[in-house]
C-alpha cells in the first residue's frame, strides 16, 4: 500500500464571463466540487498571482480577456509545463493555427449550452495526469495515451539521462533526448529502451497536428527489438538478474519538476511530504489493491477444484500457438498453477503481476471506470495474452507463437477458460 499527499486539481477560468462559467459549471458536474476553481479576466493577474502555484487547466475566452494570449502562453512555457490550456471559442481552428505552431496543441471548446460547455470542461478536467510515476512500463502509459487521443508530451527520465515523447491525439509527433540530437524516431526509440524509469505528463510545445504523426506500436516494436537484441549480446550476471526483478515491485512516486530539468527519484525521502499544507487545499488519497475475494480464500478453493490443471493443459494449451500457461495471483505475483514450457513461467507471472497493477493504477490517475478484461504484449516472436478473471486477483496467462497464433482466436478461447474459473 502506498499513501500519497496530492493537491486538489486547480482549474482557472479566465473571461469576462468567467463568475458565470463557474456557476453553470458547479450546476451541471458533479465532479466540480472536488476541485479548486477561481475565476478572472486579466492575465496579467494571472502571471502574478499564481507564480507559485500554477492552475492545472486554464479554460478561457481569447475574445473576453484583458491581455494578450501570446504573452500568457510565453509565460507558461517557461514556468508552467504541466498547466493545459482549452479556448473557449467560435471561431475554426485555423484561426488559432499560428499560435499553435509555437505552443503546441490548443483544444477547443465551443461555445454553446451551459450543460455542453461544463461537461466539456469536466472531461478536460478529469483526463489530467498529475505528478510523477515510476514504476510503469512506458509502452503500456503510452497505449493508454493513444487510447485516450492525448495530447501530451511525456517526460521520461533514467539515472542520469532524461527526454520527452510529444503526441498529438494519441499519435507520435516528435521525440528529444538531451543532450542527443537525434531524429525524431531514433529518439523515441532510445527512451523506450530505458529501464527503471520515471515518467511525468506536461503540455506539448512540440506537437503540431500539421508535423507527419506515427502510430506508436511501430516504434514500441521497435524497441523491444532493440532491448532484445541488447540482452542477447550482453551476459547477465546473478546480480543484474536480481536488481532488475526487485525494480518492478517500484511504486508511484508524486513530485514536480521544473520545466528544463530531469525529474529526480529521492528513494525513500521521495514518499515523505517535505512541505506544509493547508487542509482545504489537500487531499488524501490512498492507493491500495481493492479486491472482492481474499487472495487467499482464491488460492485455497483453486488448489481444492480438480478442473484448475485441466483447464490449462485442455482448453488453454490447444490454444494455436500456445506454448505455456499459468494462473497468477496479482496481489502476490505467484503463480498458483503452470503448464508448458520455453518461459520461466514463475519470473514472467511476478513480471506480468507488475504491468496488471500499473496499469490498474494509472487508470484510476486517469479517472477511467471499470475493469481490466484482458491485455496483451507484442514480442518479436511471441503474443503474450491475459485476461483478468471478475471479481478476483487472478489472471489466465498464456505465451504464443507468432507465427502460429490467431489473436482472435486465442482471445475467445482465453475468456471461454477463463469462465470456467469464476468462483
Amino acid at each position: 500500500m502506498l499513501t500519497r499527499v496530492e493537491t486538489k486539481k486547480f482549474l482557472l477560468l479566465l473571461s469576462r464571463q468567467a463568475v458565470q462559467l463557474e456557476q453553470d459549471l458547479r450546476r451541471h458536474s458533479r465532479e466540480a466540487a472536488k476541485w479548486r476553481i477561481e475565476t478572472t479576466f486579466s492575465v496579467a493577474a494571472v502571471i502574478s498571482a499564481y507564480e507559485s502555484f500554477p492552475p492545472d487547466l486554464i479554460v478561457l475566452d481569447p475574445a473576453a480577456i484583458e491581455g494578450e494570449l501570446i504573452t500568457l502562453l510565453e509565460h507558461a512555457k517557461r514556468n508552467w509545463p504541466r498547466t493545459f490550456f482549452s479556448l473557449l471559442s467560435d471561431q475554426p481552428e485555423s484561426a488559432f493555427q499560428a499560435v499553435s505552431e509555437r505552443f503546441g496543441s490548443l483544444p477547443m471548446i465551443a461555445p454553446g449550452g451551459s450543460p455542453e460547455v461544463s461537461r466539456e470542461i469536466e472531461k478536460e478536467m478529469v483526463g489530467l495526469v498529475n505528478g510523477k510515476l515510476q514504476g510503469l512500463m512506458l509502452s503500456s502509459f503510452l497505449q493508454m495515451m493513444e487510447w485516450e487521443a492525448k495530447s501530451v508530451s511525456i517526460h521520461v527520465s533514467s539515472a542520469d539521462r532524461w527526454g520527452r515523447i510529444h503526441l498529438y491525439q494519441g499519435k507520435f509527433a516528435s521525440a528529444y533526448v538531451h543532450p542527443l540530437r537525434l531524429p525524431d524516431k531514433e529518439a523515441a526509440v532510445e527512451i523506450l529502451t530505458w529501464d527503471n524509469i520515471s515518467i511525468a505528463v506536461e503540455r506539448s510545445y512540440h506537437n503540431h497536428k500539421n508535423a507527419p504523426l506515427l502510430p506508436l506500436s511501430s516504434l514500441i516494436m521497435n524497441a523491444m527489438v532493440r532491448k532484445d537484441e541488447a540482452s542477447l549480446s550482453a551476459p547477465l550476471s546473478g546480480e543484474l538478474e536480481t536488481g532488475a526483478h526487485e525494480d518492478l515491485a517500484d511504486q508511484f512516486l508524486f513530485s514536480e519538476d521544473a520545466f528544463d530539468l530531469p525529474p529526480m527519484i529521492g528513494g525513500n525521502d521521495a514518499l515523505t511530504v517535505a512541505e506544509e499544507i493547508d487542509d482545504d487545499e489537500m487531499e488524501l488519497y490512498i492507493i491500495q489493491n481493492s479486491v472482492s475475494v481474499p487472495s487467499r480464500e482464491i488460492e485455497k478453493k483453486l488448489l481444492s477444484k480438480p478442473n484448475s490443471r485441466d483447464i490449462l493443459v485442455g482448453d488453454i494449451l490447444s490454444i494455436d500457438g500456445a506454448v505455456a500457461a499459468a494462473l497468477v495471483d496479482y496481489s502476490s505475483g505467484m503463480a498458483l498453477d503452470m503448464v508448458g514450457s520455453g518461459i520461466d513461467l514463475e519470473l514472467a507471472g511476478a513480471g506480468t503481476t507488475e504491468v496488471v497493477r500499473a496499469q490498474r493504477r494509472s487508470m484510476e490517475l486517469l479517472g477511467i471506470k471499470g475493469q481490466i478484461e484482458d491485455m496483451m504484449m507484442t514480442l518479436e516472436q511471441q503474443y503474450h495474452l491475459l485476461y483478468v478473471l471478475p471479481g478476483t486477483t487472478l489472471f489466465l496467462y498464456v505465451v504464443l507463437r507468432k507465427e502460429q497464433a490467431n489473436l482472435a482466436m486465442a482471445r475467445y478461447k482465453l475468456k471461454a477458460a477463463a469462465a470456467q474459473l469464476q468462483l
